[in-house]
């Protein structure tokens, strides 16, 4: 019983990193745009319409690129909804106008952009269920 356990506690380990991801993400229309794009990943709706608590992040200079390549690895299997701006002016947000119309490059996960609101966390989520995978966001 005891050689049991301490297989089971040998091979969990690999079993969980089995049900991870490689993803690749390709960040277009940045308009060879200078800045910091800001990537978050948000596995519910709470924190997806918060934009707090995100599961994974990144930072990323882009100088004068049409698109970016971004990996990130060791993503657990799940639901997520990706939120991505790029920060030209390096104040850290995402810049609005008046009337909340963003000033800045911004996209999320499956491409969608309501006209009047932020696309929500349905709207936005993909399913990570593949050791690798590849995700497109245009930037309007």
């Amino acid at each position: 019983m005891k050689i049991a356990i301490l297989l089971l506690q040998l091979f969990l380990p690999l079993f969980a990193y089995s049900q991870s991801a490689t993803v690749t993400m390709t960040i277009n229309n940045l308009q060879k745009k200078n800045g910091t794009l800001y990537i978050a990943w948000y596995n519910s709706a709470a924190t997806y319409d918060s934009g707090t608590n995100h599961k994974y992040g990144k930072l990323v200079q882009v100088n004068g690129k049409s698109t970016a390549a971004v990996t990130f690895t060791g993503v657990r299997y799940g639901k997520y909804a990706i939120a991505v701006f790029l920060d030209e002016n390096k104040n850290g947000e995402l810049d609005r106008s008046l009337l909340g119309i963003p000033k800045e490059k911004y996209g999320s996960s499956n491409n969608v952009f309501p006209a009047m609101r932020r696309s929500t966390f349905q709207e936005a989520s993909i399913s990570i269920s593949s050791p690798v995978t590849s995700v497109n966001i245009n930037l309007k």
